[in-house]
C-alpha cells in the first residue's frame, strides 16, 4: 500500500511538473511572439519612412539627371555626388532594417497586418535596389561619356549594392527593366 501511494504521489508530482512546464512554454512563446510583432511592426515603419526618403532622393535624383548636361556637368559635379551619397546612405538604413526584418519574420502569426508586413518587405526591397542600381548604372555611364568627351578622369560612383537581385526568389527582378517610380 504504501509502495502504491509512493507511485501515485511521484505520478502526480511529474504530471505538475509537466503542467507547469507547459504553461510557461506557451506563455513564453506568446511573449516571444508578441514581442516579434512588436518588434516587426516598429522597424517597418522605420522601414517606410526610409522608403520616403527614398523617393524624395530619386525624384531629385531623376530632375538633375533630366537636366543633364555634358557641357554643365562639371559645374554640378559635387550636387550629384551629394544627392547620390545621400542615395547610399537610404539604402544602407534600409538594409539594416531588412535584416531585422529577416530576423523577425520566420513565424506565422494571429496578426493578418503584421503577416501583410512580412510577405511584402521582400517585393518592396527588391524593387528599391534594383532600381537604385539601375539608377547608379545610368549615372555612372553618364560620367563614362563624359569623360570621354571631356578626356576628364572623374571617377564612378561606387554604390551599396553592385548587381540586380531577385530577393523574394520569384524569378522576377522588381524593378530592373522598367521605368517605375516608387
Amino acid at each position: 500500500m504504501k509502495k502504491k501511494n509512493i507511485i501515485i504521489l511521484i505520478t502526480c508530482i511529474v504530471i505538475g511538473l509537466i503542467l507547469i512546464i507547459s504553461t510557461y512554454s506557451i506563455l513564453s512563446s506568446r511573449q516571444l511572439k508578441k514581442e516579434k510583432m512588436e518588434k516587426i511592426d516598429e522597424v517597418y515603419n522605420k522601414f517606410s519612412e526610409e522608403v520616403q526618403k527614398y523617393n524624395e532622393i530619386r525624384n531629385n535624383y531623376n530632375q538633375k539627371l533630366s537636366n543633364f548636361i555634358l557641357d554643365e556637368y562639371l559645374k554640378e559635379h559635387e550636387e550629384y555626388v551629394k544627392l547620390l551619397n545621400e542615395y547610399n546612405e537610404v539604402i544602407n538604413n534600409i538594409d539594416n532594417y531588412l535584416n531585422i526584418l529577416n530576423d523577425n519574420c520566420n513565424i506565422l502569426f494571429n496578426d493578418g497586418n503584421i503577416n501583410k508586413i512580412c510577405s511584402n518587405y521582400k517585393k518592396t526591397y527588391e524593387k528599391l535596389i534594383n532600381i537604385y542600381i539601375k539608377d547608379i548604372n545610368t549615372y555612372n555611364n553618364n560620367i563614362i561619356k563624359y569623360n570621354e568627351y571631356t578626356n576628364e578622369n572623374i571617377e564612378l560612383f561606387i554604390p551599396v549594392h553592385n548587381n540586380y537581385i531577385d530577393y523574394n526568389n520569384d524569378n522576377i527582378y522588381e524593378g530592373r527593366d522598367s521605368n517605375e517610380a516608387n
